[in-house]
């Protein structure tokens, strides 16, 4: 990083080349939050017209956290020549302070979650024809072992949440389920029977 100059670079974004690239790549691998150094990584990138621009800018754009100044520095350009010699050239100015820590921009769109709390949203349940909910058949429903989620993983969460009767149950259709691992599932309920039964 050093005998880099950021602010030539930021003055003068159209002074960016190949060796400069490589510079900055190994900037921000050494330094991978310095915000400068991403904007003239990109910039950089942009103007070789480098294929991997458009991937660099999704990483890089969450590393900035103005979007705003990260967009017009990429497409600042430098302004073509006056007809008239005696005008000087204008170079549109890039002032690196602008990058501030945790800086936000005001969002555009009203916030959505404060628009949805104010609208007081409820739930509606729907039930049959006669008005009442079966809460026994939920209740059924939901002490079952679905086949489709039954895993090893989801049994093993079962023995710590001391669920035993129905880890053991969910063993036992692992068993039939996986054949290959049979043993394994009969030494595991063996395992869960002791130590319910001590």
């Amino acid at each position: 990083m050093e005998g880099f100059d950021f602010n030539r670079y930021f003055n003068e974004p159209e002074s960016l080349n190949e060796e400069t690239l490589s510079q900055l790549t190994g900037i921000i691998k050494e330094y991978p939050f310095f915000q400068a150094a991403w904007l003239l990584y990109l910039k950089n990138l942009k103007n070789l017209k480098n294929p991997g621009f458009n991937d660099e800018l999704q990483k890089a754009a969450i590393r900035l956290p103005n979007r705003k100044v990260l967009y017009q520095f990429l497409n600042s350009k430098k302004k073509s020549p006056a007809k008239n010699k005696n005008k000087t050239q204008v170079i549109p100015h890039f002032d690196i302070n602008d990058l501030q820590i945790g800086q936000t921009i005001e969002p555009i769109e009203p916030d959505l979650i404060d628009n949805f709390i104010s609208q007081q949203p409820s739930i509606k349940l729907k039930v049959g024809e006669s008005n009442s909910i079966d809460h026994e058949s939920i209740v059924g429903r939901s002490e079952t072992i679905d086949d489709a989620i039954l895993t090893e993983s989801y049994t093993n969460l079962l023995v710590q949440q001391k669920k035993y009767k129905e880890a053991i149950e969910a063993f036992e259709k692992l068993s039939l389920k996986i054949p290959e691992k049979s043993s394994y599932f009969a030494a595991r309920i063996d395992e869960i029977k002791q130590f319910v039964n001590n």
